[in-house]
């Protein structure tokens, strides 16, 4: 298919509730399918746990494209980002933006050995499904990490005061609020630059669509940018840009609204 344009999407908290719920998702990725707008997942969950959730909602019409653990990895079935190295993960081709988690994990380990916590990729299934509040088999997909560990701990304070220690080993340290995201790449924004380059992507109109902090970057990157609410109407991300757009509902309400303005051509 011939794509007119692009929707680059955040999934917890913009297109999906933190509580899991996508009410209305699928019929609004197939309405913006319908008018020739690709929908790609730019995310920090595993390329299994999309490829899983592709599964549910047919993000990709069986030719999914998706930004995988927080811009580390851009993987598609049938697109090759040119000047990159890709590798082969779960059947896809992905071009990794930043290193394997297993070429600086020791160092992870020699810098926080004297806190006590848990690494998403070395999580058994059970600490997995504890720590992400989520089902034992989802729980697991979000192990299958490659270039971006998530680390936990029930003393946060202790990790987050040895992380000086890892910046100077050349790691990139993101700040949740109840993670602390580790890898060699920089955020969001640098893989959507690198896959809007991308021949068959190149010129056509770019639309991003977050909720968090950790979404800054790609929504200063794209050409529209649509903010999602939390729960309570408050926002998590502000760009500096001024024209950017707040949905009136939090997800999954705000993305079906977004989609819908996007088909009718609004936004």
């Amino acid at each position: 298919m011939t794509w007119s344009r692009l929707v680059l999407t955040d999934i917890d908290g913009s297109m999906i509730s933190y509580s899991g719920d996508y009410t209305g998702i699928r019929e609004s990725i197939e309405l913006l399918k319908s008018v020739k707008v690709k929908v790609i997942p730019v995310t920090a969950k595993t390329l299994a746990e999309v490829v899983y959730l592709d599964g549910k909602l047919d993000i990709g019409g069986g030719d999914l494209t998706a930004i995988v653990e927080m811009g580390g990895s851009i993987c598609s079935k049938h697109y090759i980002i040119p000047g990159c190295d890709h590798v082969n993960i779960e059947g896809y081709k992905c071009c990794l933006i930043g290193r394997p988690l297993w070429e600086f994990k020791d160092h992870v380990v020699e810098a926080l050995r004297d806190c006590d916590y848990i690494a998403l990729s070395q999580a058994s299934p059970q600490e997995a499904e504890v720590i992400l509040g989520i089902e034992r088999g989802e729980a697991i997909l979000a192990t299958k990490r490659v270039t971006l560990e998530v680390l936990w701990s029930q003393n946060i304070e202790c990790l987050k005061a040895k992380l000086e220690k890892l910046k100077l080993r050349g790691l990139e340290i993101t700040v949740g609020r109840r993670f602390i995201h580790v890898g060699t790449h920089y955020n969001k924004g640098a893989a959507v630059n690198k896959l809007i380059e991308t021949p068959i992507f190149k010129g056509l109109n770019t639309i991003g669509i977050g909720d968090s902090e950790i979404d800054l970057e790609m929504l200063e990157t794209v050409e529209k940018s649509i903010i999602v609410p939390q729960e309570d109407g408050t926002l998590r991300v502000k760009p500096r840009r001024s024209d950017h757009i707040i949905a009136p509902y939090p997800a999954p309400k705000g993305w079906v609204w977004t989609s819908n303005m996007i088909a009718l051509g609004l936004i």
